[in-house]
C-alpha cells in the first residue's frame, strides 16, 4: 500500500500535482449570516427589521434570539406548531412590544396544510413532508392541520415595507415558502434559509429565483445546513451607506 501511495504521489508530481493529507477533524466555516447581520448593524444600525418563519420556539437553534434580545430589532415571528407558538411568545415577552406574531404555516394557494410531526432529540420535528420527519424523528408521527398564508399576504397585513433580513427554517418546504414572497416587491438585504432537507431540484430552484432577482447565493456546502443569499444592494450599502 505504502508504495502504492509513493507512487501515485510520484505520478502526480509528474503533472505539477502535490498529493497531501487533510485534517481529519471538521473545518471550522466562516460564519457568512453573522458576519454579514453584524456589518449590516455596523453601516445601517442596530435596528433591524427581520422576518422569521420557523420560529419554533424561539430558542432552540436559533439564529436570530440574540440580535432579537439584546438589539431593538422588530419584525414578524411565524410558527405553525400551537405549543411551540406558546413558547415562542412567552420566550420573547419581555420584547414583545416590538415583535409581531402569528401562528399559521406558510403555504402558496392553500387556506390549510397538513403538517407531519415527531419527536426529535431536543424538540419536536415538523414538516410538510413525511420523509423528513420519518428521516428525523421516525417514532410516534402525528398529523397536525394548521392554518396557512402567504408571505405577501403578511407582509401586506402589517404593512412591514422594509424587510433587512429574511430567516427561513421550514424543515424541507424552505423552497415553497420562499416562493410566496415576490421578490421584486420585498427585497431583504440579507436571506438565510436551510437547505440540508431540500431535494437537489429544489436548491436549483431557489439559487434560480435568488439570482434572477439579483441575490448572490453563497451555498454552505454539504458540512453546513444553511444558505445565505446577499441582494446586490448590500455590497453597495456598505461601500457607501448614502447610496
Amino acid at each position: 500500500m505504502a508504495f502504492l501511495k509513493e507512487l501515485l504521489r510520484k505520478a502526480a508530481r509528474n503533472f505539477g500535482y502535490q498529493i497531501q493529507k487533510y485534517p481529519s477533524a471538521e473545518f471550522l466555516s466562516v460564519p457568512v449570516f453573522d458576519l454579514s447581520v453584524q456589518l449590516l448593524m455596523a453601516v445601517r444600525g442596530e435596528r433591524l427589521n427581520f422576518i422569521q418563519v420557523g420560529a419554533n420556539d424561539g430558542r432552540s437553534g436559533d439564529p436570530l434570539n440574540q440580535y432579537i434580545v439584546q438589539y431593538p430589532w422588530y419584525g414578524m415571528l411565524i410558527e405553525p406548531q400551537p405549543d411551540m407558538f406558546a413558547k415562542l411568545c412567552e420566550n420573547y415577552a419581555s420584547v414583545h412590544d416590538r415583535l409581531i406574531f402569528e401562528n399559521v404555516a406558510i403555504a402558496n394557494g392553500l387556506s390549510s396544510i397538513t403538517m407531519y410531526r415527531g419527536q426529535g432529540k431536543d424538540y419536536p420535528i415538523t414538516s410538510v413532508h413525511r420523509r423528513v420527519v420519518t428521516q428525523l424523528a421516525p417514532h410516534d408521527v402525528e398529523l397536525l392541520t394548521v392554518p396557512c398564508t402567504t408571505l405577501d399576504a403578511l407582509i401586506q397585513k402589517h404593512g412591514l415595507s422594509n424587510v433587512d433580513i429574511l430567516q427561513i427554517d421550514a424543515e424541507g418546504y424552505d423552497y415553497d415558502v420562499l416562493k410566496t414572497l415576490d421578490l421584486a416587491a420585498t427585497s431583504p438585504l440579507i436571506i438565510q434559509f436551510e437547505h440540508g432537507l431540500i431535494t437537489s431540484q429544489e436548491m436549483n430552484g431557489a439559487v434560480r429565483y435568488l439570482s434572477s432577482h439579483g441575490y448572490r447565493v453563497l451555498y454552505g456546502g454539504r458540512q453546513i445546513a444553511d444558505t445565505v443569499a446577499l441582494h446586490k444592494n448590500f455590497p453597495v450599502m456598505v461601500v457607501n451607506p448614502r447610496a
